[in-house]
């Protein structure tokens, strides 16, 4: 009876250590890197809920970058983030192994086509204090501001989650705008939206200052050419946009091109009217899903990918019904398009 009960509590005992085990990355860790004979530090603020790691990356030339695909598995901590440096945008994936003491993360880096790569250790930082919990911004909201002596009112809807911002603003010249890199900071959110105005596309980036029921915004052009502000005010009013058809899964189909037939398959998530994912069969795959959107029963986004040594932004635009979806699409300057019906895998 007592080996039966030392065997009992061992069993017991090996069910609990995987837990017991678990890498915690939450917080702020610190480290740096060689390049090119120079060290660069980078601060990393990672915030783990369900496995899922959001934060950001401090000291890259793009500053802080965004985690994107974050996760942590075991003892492992995979993201990647996208940076500029001379005049291009580059891809950096990160894998990191937390140390059994739980105070390290060893990284390794570099671009996602392999051609850079480097290797650092991050330590905890002492400075752990926690954040407070970012206000819930989630709601519409309402202002309006003074462009060359005419009132401009916009109209923000706002979805924030573990400190993400998503979302549109309407009003603009290109309405309704989608939100990027939507982030809770305390009390302060920051996004950016694309608009065109007299045939030209410009980057307007957004800083507010929450306090009860209002959002004080400072917003211009990125190359700070023109700015503004404006304060937004809570809407009483909950209008609630009519659920647009689920699109989350697997979608199969094919077209001609040249009188050779292409097998695209399609991976699709939607949440909040925001669709993301990958397109795989094309000359560049996957290729990454750009301004995913529902609107009703229509799906549209872009994509990049390359062509006889040449990139193309392609443009989707799919008209969704049961178990199909009715896809158009092209390159932006309409020079080429097809149509090809997908279909949902089971």
């Amino acid at each position: 009876m007592r080996n039966f009960l030392r065997i009992v509590g061992l069993v017991a005992l090996l069910a609990v250590l995987p837990a017991a085990n678990a890498a915690d990355a939450n917080g702020t860790w610190k480290g740096a890197f060689d390049f090119e004979g120079s060290n660069v530090p980078l601060i990393f603020h990672f915030t783990v809920a369900n496995g899922a790691v959001t934060g950001t990356v401090e000291g890259l030339p793009t500053t802080p970058a965004e985690l994107h695909d974050g996760k942590v598995d075991g003892g492992t901590v995979t993201f990647w983030v996208n940076t500029d440096y001379q005049g291009q945008t580059y891809k950096l994936v990160f894998t990191g192994t937390i140390s059994a003491t739980g105070d390290q993360i060893a990284f390794t880096f570099g671009t996602e086509d392999r051609s850079w790569s480097a290797q650092m250790t991050a330590a905890k930082s002492a400075e752990t204090a926690p954040a407070p919990a970012a206000p819930d911004i989630t709601g519409t909201w309402k202002g309006s501001f003074d462009f060359q002596g005419t009132s401009i009112p916009l109209t923000f809807h706002l979805t924030s989650s573990a400190g993400v911002v998503t979302g549109t603003v309407e009003g603009l010249p290109t309405t309704p705008a989608e939100i990027h890199e939507g982030k809770l900071d305390g009390d302060t959110v920051t996004f950016w939206v694309n608009t065109d105005y007299q045939g030209q596309t410009y980057k307007v980036v957004y800083k507010g200052k929450i306090s009860a029921g209002q959002i004080a915004f400072t917003f211009g052009t990125d190359d700070g050419s023109w700015g503004t502000q404006m304060t937004a005010v809570k809407s009483a009013e909950m209008t609630t946009v009519p659920a647009g058809p689920d699109v989350t899964g697997i979608w199969k189909g094919s077209f001609d091109s040249q009188g050779t037939t292409f097998s695209l398959t399609i991976h699709l998530t939607s949440a909040a009217g925001v669709v993301t994912g990958t397109v795989e069969g094309l000359p560049t795959t996957p290729a990454e899903i750009h301004e995913g959107k529902m609107d009703g029963d229509t799906v549209s986004f872009w994509l990049n990918t390359d062509y006889q040594g040449q990139k193309y932004k392609l443009i989707y635009k799919g008209k969704v019904s049961v178990g199909k979806i009715a896809f158009t699409f092209g390159v932006d300057d309409g020079s080429w398009s097809t149509d090809m019906t997908a279909t949902k895998a089971m």
